[in-house]
């Protein structure tokens, strides 16, 4: 006897897996990436980024200047991308 198969549910399971182990790749190559910058940096990313705080704000709870801040994030994201660029990255 023969089972019918919903192909349409059996490819959207499949896209489904495949973007769930992307995601994966994709944060611990993040976490990789944040683990090898210098600690200030890194808090000023996550703060940005993670956290969603204004450049102002972090310069203030870290007590360092704006443009050390606005300077630090054009680092780290240049460094982001030409580190995935090298890595193959998406």
């Amino acid at each position: 006897m023969c089972s019918w198969v919903n192909w349409r549910n059996v490819l959207r399971a499949v896209r489904a897996r495949k973007t769930t182990l992307l995601r994966k790749e994709r944060i611990a190559f993040l976490n990789d990436f944040l683990r090898g910058l210098p600690r200030e940096e890194r808090t000023i990313f996550l703060l940005r980024y993670f956290y969603a705080f204004p450049q102002k704000e972090i310069a203030k709870r870290m007590c360092v200047p704006a443009n050390r801040v606005k300077y630090v994030l054009q680092k780290t994201r240049k460094g982001l991308r030409e580190t995935m660029m090298k890595e193959g990255v998406q």
